[in-house]
């Protein structure tokens, strides 16, 4: 009788397990990640959006909310994003989000959001690593994009021209931020006018941009123009500011992850070296790692 019981145990344990494995590998893409007061605070258009691209037919401009982004612990963007039309300005799409990591080269259209979970969480469709893809171009704001001589741009404006189908993006590199010696709050990097071909920026001429953290005013020293960012025709450019003044985390997470890939790096460099036979902490050791990190 109690090895009979003990078998019923053991049987019902083993499905008890199955199920929970089944039912964890089969979760889809859903809001539990971020919260619905983050959700729900993009509800209407009325924050600092940003046109990231334009439709094939040059009629509908795609638009994100940058500055409303949330980073879950993995490093996962989520964006909120509408189309609207480019001449009357009127909405064609309701508030819809993207999920965006940059360890991951394509991104993913989750839909609207509506009581408690994305629309197209389930469409594989809305998933893409083309970079000529509509959604991807968001991407180049918060991830950083091979430029030229291995440096990383990001992007921070598309213009367009619907009549005759061209546009421009306009690029920044972080690594090139000059902070002023006198005053600190003011800041200068180059902008550069630039293509795009399959995922990789082709850096045009540059404008040097000055930018004042502190009374948030932009402008360019060759061409003579002049932004102040609280104004509301300046809005697009406040993802430029809150990233280049440090007011929200995409610099900083740039950083470590930059250290991150360096220690892997150096880890790597090092089992190679003990396995050619060196000694850690050891002059030669030393030297090996050197040469193979030039």
């Amino acid at each position: 009788m109690n090895k009979l019981f003990y078998q019923f145990l053991r049987i019902n344990s083993l499905v008890i397990k199955y199920f929970l494995f089944f039912a964890v590998a089969f979760v889809p893409i859903n809001a539990n990640s971020i919260s619905d007061k983050t959700l729900n605070s993009a509800a209407e258009p009325n924050g600092a959006w940003t046109t990231f691209n334009m439709g094939d037919d040059y009629k509908t401009a795609w638009r994100g909310e940058f500055n409303k982004y949330e980073r879950t612990n993995d490093g996962t963007i989520y964006l909120p994003i509408y189309a609207i039309d480019f001449n009357s300005k009127k909405l064609k799409t309701s508030i819809e989000w993207m999920r965006i990591n940059c360890n991951e080269d394509f991104v993913t259209n989750l839909g609207s959001y509506k009581d408690g979970k994305f629309s197209y969480e389930n469409n594989p469709l809305a998933r893409t690593n083309d970079p000529n893809m509509t959604y991807y171009t968001a991407r180049l704001f918060v991830c950083p994009t091979d430029a030229d001589n291995g440096k990383k741009a990001l992007m921070f404006a598309l213009y367009a021209n619907p009549n005759n189908k061209t546009g421009h993006l306009i690029t920044w590199i972080p690594e090139e931020i000059e902070i002023d010696n006198t005053n600190k709050n003011i800041i200068s990097f180059n902008a550069y006018n630039s293509g795009f071909n399959k995922g990789k920026i082709i850096l045009g001429f540059k404008n040097k941009l000055i930018l004042n953290c502190s009374s948030e005013k932009l402008e360019s020293t060759g061409e003579n123009i002049f932004h102040d960012l609280k104004e509301e025709k300046s809005k697009n450019l406040r993802f430029l500011y809150n990233t280049a003044c440090g007011k929200n985390d995409i610099l900083d997470f740039l950083k470590s992850e930059k250290k991150d890939l360096n220690e892997q790096q150096l880890e790597k460099v090092k089992i190679k070296c003990r396995n050619l036979g060196f000694v850690e902490k050891t002059e030669k050791f030393g030297a090996c790692v050197l040469e193979f990190l030039k």
